[in-house]
């Protein structure tokens, strides 16, 4: 995990997969803890923490294949992390995941990042960054940062931008954000 300046580590956090597979095999209540050690000049710099998280069972058939589909494919996580276009099976897992109502509004930030910005030959596509993000939508004010600063880069997409400055300024109310994320979304 890469923290950029201004980031906390809750705004960067995804629990989804450890080296041994997904990390929730069973619905109900887990306790997550989390240590991390950085080098600090002459020093180990050391922050730990926890809480607990409630994984719930799939609401039904679909809800139960997306999430299959997304914690069995390495690659999701991938795309979580890094994005881009070249991770075809986890882009595909993420897809499924947003083709399901319950799923969609945790996935659809991931992917409207993904789609805003230029990978290899292709354009970052602020419409669909606009089709993807919603008031149901669920976001950190870092992710919510980092899409401000996609309708910020793209001065063609003229009401789609008004649009969805709109609807993550209307967001930015309900999440704390960072001095960078709070700079990007006052720039809409």
């Amino acid at each position: 995990m890469l923290l950029q300046p201004g980031e906390s580590i809750e705004d960067s956090m995804t629990l989804m997969r450890g080296s041994e597979g997904a990390l929730f095999a069973v619905p109900g209540v887990h306790e997550v803890r989390v240590e991390v050690h950085w080098d600090a000049e002459e020093m180990i710099a050391r922050v730990e923490g926890g809480t607990t998280v409630m994984v719930t069972g799939a609401a039904d058939a679909d809800h139960a294949a997306a999430a299959h589909a997304v914690l069995a494919t390495p690659d999701a996580h991938l795309v979580l992390a890094i994005g881009g276009d070249h991770l075809i099976d986890g882009i595909a897992a993420i897809q499924t995941a947003l083709a399901c109502s319950v799923l969609r509004p945790h996935f659809a930030a991931v992917e409207a990042k993904r789609v805003g910005r230029r990978f290899g030959h292709r354009k970052p596509d602020v419409k669909a960054v606009a089709a993807l993000i919603d008031d149901d939508v669920v976001m950190s004010g870092t992710e919510l940062g980092k899409l401000a600063a996609i309708v910020q880069n793209d001065a063609k997409s003229g009401a789609t931008a008004k649009g969805l400055a709109k609807t993550l300024k209307s967001k930015a109310k309900k999440v704390t954000l960072s001095s960078a994320a709070r700079k990007n979304v006052d720039a809409l």
